[in-house]
């Protein structure tokens, strides 16, 4: 078995991809949960996913990764350190205007 063969077998389709989650965490996420982490990502990191042959397949390996990545940039990321702009999304950055006119207006800010 050469090791193209192996990487090959190692492969987990998309469908397989919530059991396999399963496995390694004792949860099984929805589908469009796995969907997410791979385009959106959590935190900044996104699931390595590949297309082989019109299918999305990940890997036991990568998936290991994208959750001690997640974890790493969970706690890396603690209060004290606050977004630079640009890291809010347009909701998230109209909560905050709001916010500060109320404060300003009750003399708070």
């Amino acid at each position: 078995m050469t090791t193209t063969q192996n990487a090959a077998e190692q492969m987990i389709t998309s469908r397989d991809i919530p059991a396999a989650v399963e496995q390694i965490t004792g949860l099984r996420p929805h589908y469009n949960t796995i969907r997410r982490w791979r385009t959106i990502g959590i935190c900044g990191v996104k699931l390595q996913t590949r297309r082989i042959g019109g299918r999305v397949v990940t890997s036991r390996d990568w998936l290991e990764q994208f959750f001690d990545d997640v974890t790493f940039a969970r706690q890396s990321n603690s209060i004290t350190d606050a977004p630079r702009d640009g890291e809010y999304s347009p909701a998230a950055k109209r909560r905050n205007e709001r916010a500060k006119a109320k404060l300003k207006a009750k003399g708070l800010l």
